[in-house]
């Protein structure tokens, strides 16, 4: 499994730069840059009213990004990724990105 670290403070499932989902979902099928990708699990809010599993480092990621280098079957096989926000304001999984993609040579 990655180790993950995100930088989305305003998704439900952020603690402490990490998450607290339990495995996320990384969308951008037609994705060649990082911008194009996006964190489908994002869900706005307060991480108190979102989950109450623990965050943690190592997370399962599954990957639609199926142009990146790391994608094994719709698995990341990268040893660790970066979700950050596309821009300050973060209101949905469309203004998140897996800042680790890497297309395919």
């Amino acid at each position: 499994m990655p180790n993950l670290r995100c930088s989305v403070e305003s998704c439900g499932y952020h603690k402490e730069d990490y998450c607290s989902a339990g495995r996320i979902s990384v969308d951008g099928s037609q994705a060649y840059s990082p911008d194009v990708t996006s964190c489908n699990t994002y869900i706005h809010g307060s991480a108190t009213n979102s989950s109450s599993l623990e965050p943690t480092p190592e997370m399962a990621v599954q990957c639609d990004a199926i142009k990146c280098e790391y994608n094994a079957n719709h698995v990341c096989s990268a040893s660790s990724i970066q979700i950050s926000n596309q821009s300050y304001a973060c209101d949905s999984s469309d203004d998140t990105l897996c800042a680790s993609f890497s297309a395919r040579q």
